[in-house]
Protein backbone atom coordinates (compact mmCIF):
# COMPACT_ATOMS: atom_id res chain seq x y z
CA UNK A 1 0.00 0.00 0.00
CA UNK A 2 1.56 3.32 -1.10
CA UNK A 3 1.19 6.66 0.73
CA UNK A 4 -1.77 7.76 -1.40
CA UNK A 5 -3.61 4.48 -0.85
CA UNK A 6 -2.90 4.68 2.90
CA UNK A 7 -4.27 8.23 3.03
CA UNK A 8 -7.52 7.21 1.35
CA UNK A 9 -7.80 4.05 3.44
CA UNK A 10 -7.41 5.96 6.74
CA UNK A 11 -10.07 8.45 5.60
CA UNK A 12 -12.74 5.86 4.76
CA UNK A 13 -11.92 2.81 6.92
CA UNK A 14 -14.70 3.63 9.38
CA UNK A 15 -17.30 3.79 6.59
CA UNK A 16 -17.52 0.24 5.10
CA UNK A 17 -19.99 1.14 2.35
CA UNK A 18 -17.89 4.07 1.11
CA UNK A 19 -14.70 1.99 1.40
CA UNK A 20 -16.16 -0.78 -0.76
CA UNK A 21 -17.38 1.73 -3.36
CA UNK A 22 -13.96 3.41 -3.64
CA UNK A 23 -12.16 0.06 -3.68
CA UNK A 24 -14.32 -1.27 -6.51
CA UNK A 25 -13.96 1.96 -8.49
CA UNK A 26 -10.17 1.92 -7.99
CA UNK A 27 -9.84 -1.70 -9.07
CA UNK A 28 -12.10 -1.26 -12.09
CA UNK A 29 -10.04 1.71 -13.31
CA UNK A 30 -6.85 -0.36 -13.16
CA UNK A 31 -8.52 -3.19 -15.08
CA UNK A 32 -8.40 -1.01 -18.20
CA UNK A 33 -4.62 -0.56 -18.01
CA UNK A 34 -2.32 -2.92 -19.96
CA UNK A 35 -0.60 -5.53 -17.82
CA UNK A 36 2.64 -7.34 -18.59
CA UNK A 37 2.21 -11.08 -18.91
CA UNK A 38 3.72 -13.11 -16.09
CA UNK A 39 6.80 -15.09 -17.05
CA UNK A 40 8.30 -18.10 -15.32
CA UNK A 41 11.15 -20.48 -16.06
CA UNK A 42 8.97 -23.23 -14.60
CA UNK A 43 5.94 -24.89 -16.18
CA UNK A 44 2.73 -23.31 -14.86
CA UNK A 45 -0.25 -25.65 -14.60
CA UNK A 46 -3.65 -23.98 -14.30
CA UNK A 47 -6.82 -25.34 -12.73
CA UNK A 48 -9.72 -23.42 -14.27
CA UNK A 49 -12.61 -22.95 -11.86
CA UNK A 50 -10.57 -23.59 -8.69
CA UNK A 51 -8.93 -21.36 -6.11
CA UNK A 52 -7.34 -21.70 -2.69
CA UNK A 53 -7.31 -18.47 -0.71
CA UNK A 54 -4.94 -16.44 1.42
CA UNK A 55 -1.17 -16.92 1.37
CA UNK A 56 -0.91 -17.62 5.12
CA UNK A 57 -1.40 -21.38 4.60
CA UNK A 58 0.03 -23.84 2.11
CA UNK A 59 -2.27 -26.00 -0.02
CA UNK A 60 0.41 -28.70 -0.37
CA UNK A 61 0.36 -31.73 1.92
CA UNK A 62 3.49 -32.45 3.98
CA UNK A 63 4.59 -35.09 1.44
CA UNK A 64 3.65 -32.93 -1.60
CA UNK A 65 1.33 -35.67 -2.87
CA UNK A 66 -1.91 -33.69 -2.49
CA UNK A 67 -2.96 -30.14 -3.28
CA UNK A 68 -5.94 -28.51 -1.55
CA UNK A 69 -8.39 -26.43 -3.54
CA UNK A 70 -11.88 -24.94 -3.57
CA UNK A 71 -14.09 -25.41 -6.61
CA UNK A 72 -16.53 -22.55 -7.06
CA UNK A 73 -20.00 -23.37 -8.34
CA UNK A 74 -21.29 -19.84 -8.91
CA UNK A 75 -20.39 -16.97 -11.28
CA UNK A 76 -17.72 -14.49 -10.19
CA UNK A 77 -19.90 -12.41 -7.90
CA UNK A 78 -20.27 -11.79 -4.18
CA UNK A 79 -21.31 -15.09 -2.54
CA UNK A 80 -24.77 -15.37 -0.98
CA UNK A 81 -25.56 -17.28 2.19
CA UNK A 82 -26.97 -20.26 0.27
CA UNK A 83 -24.16 -20.50 -2.30
CA UNK A 84 -22.18 -23.73 -1.87
CA UNK A 85 -18.45 -24.17 -2.41
CA UNK A 86 -16.99 -27.58 -3.24
CA UNK A 87 -14.01 -28.59 -1.08
CA UNK A 88 -11.37 -31.14 -2.01
CA UNK A 89 -7.85 -31.83 -3.17
CA UNK A 90 -5.88 -32.76 -6.26
CA UNK A 91 -3.80 -35.92 -6.36
CA UNK A 92 -2.12 -38.13 -8.95
CA UNK A 93 1.23 -37.93 -10.71
CA UNK A 94 0.68 -34.38 -11.96
CA UNK A 95 -1.78 -33.37 -9.23
CA UNK A 96 -4.54 -33.37 -11.84
CA UNK A 97 -7.05 -35.81 -10.28
CA UNK A 98 -9.78 -33.93 -8.38
CA UNK A 99 -11.07 -35.55 -5.18
CA UNK A 100 -14.07 -33.69 -3.71
CA UNK A 101 -14.67 -34.27 0.01
CA UNK A 102 -17.74 -32.11 0.64
CA UNK A 103 -19.37 -28.71 0.33
CA UNK A 104 -19.39 -25.65 2.55
CA UNK A 105 -21.54 -22.53 2.85
CA UNK A 106 -19.05 -20.61 5.01
CA UNK A 107 -16.61 -19.08 2.54
CA UNK A 108 -15.42 -15.94 0.80
CA UNK A 109 -13.20 -15.17 -2.18
CA UNK A 110 -10.29 -13.89 -0.06
CA UNK A 111 -9.77 -16.89 2.18
CA UNK A 112 -12.05 -19.58 0.86
CA UNK A 113 -13.32 -21.60 3.84
CA UNK A 114 -9.95 -21.56 5.65
CA UNK A 115 -9.17 -24.93 4.10
CA UNK A 116 -5.82 -26.28 5.35
CA UNK A 117 -3.97 -29.41 6.36
CA UNK A 118 -4.05 -30.60 9.96
CA UNK A 119 -0.31 -30.63 10.61
CA UNK A 120 1.35 -33.65 9.03
CA UNK A 121 -1.71 -35.83 9.45
CA UNK A 122 -3.75 -37.25 6.60
CA UNK A 123 -6.51 -34.81 7.52
CA UNK A 124 -7.78 -31.53 6.18
CA UNK A 125 -10.00 -28.98 7.92
CA UNK A 126 -12.41 -26.31 6.69
CA UNK A 127 -15.22 -24.12 8.00
CA UNK A 128 -18.91 -24.62 7.31
CA UNK A 129 -22.31 -23.24 8.31
CA UNK A 130 -24.40 -26.12 9.59
CA UNK A 131 -27.74 -26.12 11.42
CA UNK A 132 -27.63 -22.37 12.01
CA UNK A 133 -24.08 -22.11 13.38
CA UNK A 134 -20.49 -21.89 12.18
CA UNK A 135 -18.47 -25.06 12.69
CA UNK A 136 -15.22 -26.67 11.64
CA UNK A 137 -15.14 -29.95 9.71
CA UNK A 138 -12.20 -32.36 9.68
CA UNK A 139 -11.93 -34.86 6.83
CA UNK A 140 -9.75 -37.97 7.15
CA UNK A 141 -8.26 -38.74 3.73
CA UNK A 142 -7.52 -42.40 4.57
CA UNK A 143 -10.83 -43.21 6.28
CA UNK A 144 -12.85 -40.93 3.97
CA UNK A 145 -14.85 -39.77 6.98
CA UNK A 146 -15.75 -36.34 8.37
CA UNK A 147 -16.13 -35.18 11.96
CA UNK A 148 -17.38 -31.81 13.19
CA UNK A 149 -16.05 -29.47 15.87
CA UNK A 150 -18.30 -26.81 17.34
CA UNK A 151 -16.23 -23.76 16.39
CA UNK A 152 -14.85 -22.37 13.10
CA UNK A 153 -11.10 -22.04 12.90
CA UNK A 154 -8.58 -19.57 11.49
CA UNK A 155 -5.19 -21.32 11.69
CA UNK A 156 -3.96 -24.77 12.73
CA UNK A 157 -0.80 -25.33 14.76
CA UNK A 158 2.14 -27.04 13.00
CA UNK A 159 1.60 -30.24 15.03
CA UNK A 160 -2.05 -30.40 13.98
CA UNK A 161 -3.36 -30.61 17.56
CA UNK A 162 -4.66 -27.09 18.05
CA UNK A 163 -6.42 -24.34 16.10
CA UNK A 164 -7.05 -20.70 16.86
CA UNK A 165 -10.29 -19.00 15.84
CA UNK A 166 -12.42 -15.89 16.03
CA UNK A 167 -15.87 -14.60 15.05
CA UNK A 168 -16.30 -14.70 11.27
CA UNK A 169 -19.72 -13.11 11.69
CA UNK A 170 -18.08 -10.11 13.36
CA UNK A 171 -15.36 -10.02 10.69
CA UNK A 172 -18.07 -9.78 8.03
CA UNK A 173 -19.81 -6.97 9.92
CA UNK A 174 -16.72 -4.75 10.18
CA UNK A 175 -14.69 -5.90 7.16
CA UNK A 176 -17.13 -7.20 4.53
CA UNK A 177 -15.64 -9.90 2.35
CA UNK A 178 -13.36 -11.30 5.07
CA UNK A 179 -16.10 -13.03 7.05
CA UNK A 180 -19.10 -15.14 6.14
CA UNK A 181 -22.50 -13.88 4.99
CA UNK A 182 -24.64 -15.96 7.35
CA UNK A 183 -25.89 -14.87 10.75
CA UNK A 184 -24.72 -17.25 13.43
CA UNK A 185 -26.69 -15.80 16.32
CA UNK A 186 -23.97 -13.66 17.90
CA UNK A 187 -25.97 -11.35 20.15
CA UNK A 188 -23.60 -8.39 20.48
CA UNK A 189 -22.15 -8.29 16.96
CA UNK A 190 -23.06 -4.60 16.69
CA UNK A 191 -20.79 -3.78 19.64
CA UNK A 192 -17.28 -2.87 18.48
CA UNK A 193 -15.72 -4.13 21.71
CA UNK A 194 -17.17 -6.80 23.95
CA UNK A 195 -16.31 -9.28 26.69
CA UNK A 196 -18.30 -12.00 24.91
CA UNK A 197 -16.18 -12.40 21.77
CA UNK A 198 -12.49 -12.58 20.94
CA UNK A 199 -9.77 -15.10 20.18
CA UNK A 200 -10.13 -18.72 21.23
CA UNK A 201 -8.24 -21.99 20.91
CA UNK A 202 -9.68 -25.40 20.05
CA UNK A 203 -8.22 -28.82 20.77
CA UNK A 204 -8.71 -30.57 17.42
CA UNK A 205 -8.47 -34.01 19.03
CA UNK A 206 -11.18 -33.48 21.65
CA UNK A 207 -13.07 -30.46 20.30
CA UNK A 208 -12.54 -28.67 23.63
CA UNK A 209 -12.75 -24.86 23.34
CA UNK A 210 -11.03 -22.24 25.50
CA UNK A 211 -11.15 -18.44 25.25
CA UNK A 212 -7.77 -16.71 25.05
CA UNK A 213 -8.62 -13.02 25.13
CA UNK A 214 -11.76 -10.94 24.58
CA UNK A 215 -11.98 -7.97 22.24
CA UNK A 216 -12.16 -5.66 25.26
CA UNK A 217 -8.98 -7.19 26.67
CA UNK A 218 -7.29 -7.05 23.28
CA UNK A 219 -8.13 -3.36 23.00
CA UNK A 220 -6.52 -2.66 26.38
CA UNK A 221 -3.42 -4.64 25.42
CA UNK A 222 -3.02 -2.77 22.14
CA UNK A 223 -3.51 0.59 23.88
CA UNK A 224 -0.74 -0.05 26.42
CA UNK A 225 1.55 -1.51 23.78
CA UNK A 226 1.20 1.45 21.39
CA UNK A 227 1.15 4.12 24.10
CA UNK A 228 3.79 2.91 26.55
CA UNK A 229 5.63 0.29 24.58
CA UNK A 230 4.81 -2.42 27.12
CA UNK A 231 2.84 -5.61 26.82
CA UNK A 232 0.23 -6.22 29.51
CA UNK A 233 -1.23 -9.61 30.33
CA UNK A 234 -5.03 -9.67 30.42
Amino acid sequence: MNKFERLIYDAVKHNPDLKIFIRNLYQNLFSFLPVNKAKSKYVINTREGYFYGFHDHTPFSFNNEMLLANKYLIPLRYPKSDDPLEVGYFTGKNLDEWKPVGQTFAWNWHMGCKLQWVGQKQELIYNDFDNGKFVGKIYDVDKKSTRTIDHPIGSVSPDGNWAIGYSFERAQRYMPGYGYTQTGGEQDVEEKTTDKSGLYIVNLNTGEHKDIITLSGLRIMIYFTLTFGIMVKI
